[in-house]
């Protein structure tokens, strides 16, 4: 019967090892939310507790640094660009909490595995100290648990995760952008390559003219062609950017080389232009700046929409989600939702180059730089190109004006003298008729005084008789 009792005894313990007595110890260093140190000498391992939620988010901040956001992705996805901690829960917080429970404290050791213990303050305690530790949050649970202590263990966790302590408070911030290209068919560049090649051809053709007065017909296709030279980079510009930023430099150096033989155009047939062509030299000059800086600030019109997240690590619990536009790119109305249009670009290129203000457009990054580039250009073309442009039109309208009063005061000196010459024409008939007149008055007064005096003498010589 002894014997029974003894082989039952120790098959127990051979079956449930975690029954052992339990030993008195005190911590004397925490090494990590694992491992302890006690006595000074032994080192033990804390059952049911692990410490991979601390390395699985160390790895994955660790993925990410903070880089500026120049992400230029050939296919669609999302890039994470950098994490940040909000809430942030280390390996070390979780070592210096568990200091304040066990540091120099006296504790009782109930080995489950080899090198695997249980502690606690009393040996009759029912929670121990592991699972302490769990329902703090200073680590988490082991997923190699027996079954007889997972669920205490399962328990303690919840609460943690519940009041998201330790670990489970652990909430980040992430800036993320989509990236997104779409890519054009080869069919549609040789198209536009066809017709810029045309269309520069009869540019230059058009410039090859001035060396005669060109008509209103080639002054208008002329412009016409200025006009459409920036067009391809519209479409370009959705796969190749850089190629449409260098053809766009061409086209501003083509431009103002045309503009140069304008001038001088315009200096050695001043006589010859009259003041409609030269004012449709000018007109023509402003809508061709303004629309190649339309095109340029549609090239270089960049938003870059970064959704700004913070969430729980663990959980995925999303507390906020925000957006961000960065980059070059060119508000309007301070929206971010949708892409602005030629319309928005046309109307900065226009405000910029008389110098009015921006109203709800407003450029941001480099595209500054590009709006003190036009109204430096705008600057220029109004005090050199538009200034000998209205000097002339101005001298010409002078001399247009003295032609007129010297036409009109020559017409008058003429009347004046045909009417004095007619003045004088009338002048002598009078004259002659006049002293007829008198003649024949004189006449007449000489016979009735000879009349008179001849009977005053008769009736003299009567009274004598």
């Amino acid at each position: 019967m002894k014997i029974f009792k003894l082989c039952v005894v120790v098959l127990f313990i051979i079956l449930f090892p975690d029954v052992s007595s339990a030993e008195e110890n005190t911590v004397t260093k925490i090494i990590d939310p694992y491992t302890i140190e006690v006595n000074d000498t032994n080192r033990i391992h804390l059952y049911g507790i692990s410490t991979s939620m601390f390395e699985e988010y160390e790895e994955f901040k660790g993925n990410f640094e903070e880089a500026p956001l120049k992400i230029e992705s050939k296919k669609i996805k999302d890039a994470v660009l950098f994490v940040e901690d909000i809430v942030t829960f280390h390996q070390q917080d979780a070592v210096n909490e568990i200091e304040k429970i066990l540091l120099n404290k006296t504790i009782y050791l109930k080995e489950v595995e080899q090198d695997d213990y249980l502690i606690s303050f009393s040996a009759d305690d029912d929670l121990t100290i592991n699972e302490l530790i769990v329902a703090e949050g200073l680590a988490n649970m082991d997923d190699l648990i027996k079954p007889e202590y997972k669920m205490r263990f399962l328990h303690a966790e919840k609460m943690a995760k519940d009041n998201q302590s330790g670990i489970w408070g652990i909430r980040y911030q992430s800036k993320s952008i989509s990236n997104s290209e779409v890519i054009m068919g080869k069919g549609i560049y040789k198209v536009l390559a066809v017709i810029s090649i045309v269309n520069l051809m009869y540019l230059l053709f058009t410039i090859k003219q001035l060396s005669n007065i060109p008509s209103w017909s080639g002054l208008f296709y002329g412009f016409i062609s200025l006009l459409i030279i920036p067009f391809p980079v519209i479409i370009v510009a959705i796969q190749y950017k850089m190629a449409a930023k260098i053809y766009l430099g061409i086209c501003l150096i083509i431009i103002l080389v045309i503009f140069y033989i304008l001038s001088k155009f315009i200096l050695k047939h001043i006589e010859i232009l009259n003041i409609k062509k030269l004012s449709a030299l000018i007109v023509g000059s402003v809508l061709v700046v303004i629309s190649y800086f339309t095109f340029v600030y549609a090239v270089f019109d960049n938003p870059r929409i970064v959704h700004i997240t913070q969430e729980d690590f663990f959980s995925g619990k999303i507390y906020t989600d925000d957006k961000e536009v960065i980059g070059d790119h060119i508000s309007v109305n301070g929206g971010t939702d949708h892409l602005n249009d030629l319309g928005d670009y046309l109307y900065l290129s226009g405000t910029t180059f008389f110098g009015g203000s921006y109203g709800d457009v407003i450029p941001n990054g480099n595209i500054r730089f590009i709006v003190v580039l036009e109204m430096f250009i705008g600057f220029l073309l109004q005090l050199l190109f538009f200034s000998i442009v209205i000097n002339l039109i101005y001298d010409k309208f002078i001399k247009s004006k003295n032609i007129v009063e010297e036409t009109s005061t020559q017409g008058e000196k003429d009347i004046m003298e045909r009417e004095d010459k007619e003045c004088q024409v009338e002048e002598v008939p009078l004259k002659i008729s006049a002293r007829v007149s008198l003649d024949r008055e004189t006449t007449k007064l000489s016979a009735i005084l000879a009349t008179c005096i001849v009977l005053f003498l008769e009736i003299c010589k009567g009274k004598k008789d």
